[in-house]
């Protein structure tokens, strides 16, 4: 960090963090990336491990949430370029956790189209707020450190999208075995509890470790949309700070790449 600061051309240049507004902006990133692939990690596992859909069909599901991003980035620029960052960026991130607690709630039964549907909100949500927070921090800084800006807006995406996928992965297995462990101890209480059990064949008990491990599976995944709802209502109150109304100066375009 010492030597960052000295150096004349640093690689990361951490000058960019002596204002609060792209701090801010940096934050609000590192947030929508995190909702982003938890739903692209999840997602996919959810539609093949328990609905059992193969490679292709799942990747079909997620279509129409890719094609509302393409459709919404444009849009968010003519947005941000009429009212500022707030309010895109606020109710971007409240669309996000909205979509993100419908999803908190399916099961392994859940129809492909509600997957579709709450994927696609979610992806209104992230496009309406992206672009504006990126332009957003980029424009809040002096001209000499705006490519330093965007090369942070870069790693930022780079960090988030990585520690997205490892914590909640790491979550996941641990809630996983946690949830199949308690719902197995059912199992040595009797026919009170599953009574079932008492007359099960071996091909019943099968039906009944799938059952179980599936809708175990599912209710890890959706508490990784619950922890995902939370954050980005947390991150909906860090973007009222965001600047109102039309930007004073033209700032250059921030690079989105996922």
């Amino acid at each position: 960090m010492v030597i960052e600061l000295e150096v004349e051309n640093p690689l990361i240049d951490l000058r960019v963090f002596s204002g609060w507004p792209y701090i801010n902006s940096i934050l609000l990133l590192g947030i929508v990336i995190t909702a982003l692939f938890t739903g692209l990690y999840f997602i996919p596992l959810y539609l093949q491990q328990i609905q059992g859909m193969q490679a292709f069909d799942a990747g079909l599901v997620l279509l129409p949430s890719a094609l509302v991003m393409v459709v919404m980035m444009p849009l968010a620029g003519r947005i941000y370029d009429a009212i500022g960052p707030r309010w895109p960026v606020t109710i971007g991130l409240v669309i996000i956790a909205y979509a993100s607690y419908l999803l908190a709630q399916m099961t392994p039964a859940t129809p492909r189209f509600d997957i579709e549907l709450w994927m696609s909100l979610r992806n209104v949500g992230t496009g309406l707020s992206m672009m504006a927070i990126m332009t957003s921090g980029i424009a809040s800084l002096p001209a000499s450190l705006t490519s330093a800006g965007t090369g942070m807006n870069n790693i930022m995406q780079r960090v988030a999208s990585s520690l997205a996928v490892a914590i909640f992965g790491a979550l996941g297995a641990s809630d996983a075995a946690q949830l199949m462990s308690d719902q197995a101890s059912l199992l040595r209480t009797g026919a009170q509890a599953l009574p079932r059990v008492a007359t099960a064949q071996t091909s019943d008990l099968l039906g009944i470790y799938q059952a179980m491990n599936q809708s175990a599976t599912t209710q890890t995944y959706a508490n990784g949309f619950y922890i995902t709802t939370v954050m980005c209502a947390g991150g909906a109150v860090l973007a009222l700070g965001l600047r109102s109304g039309k930007p004073k100066g033209s700032a250059e375009p921030a690079v989105v790449e996922l």
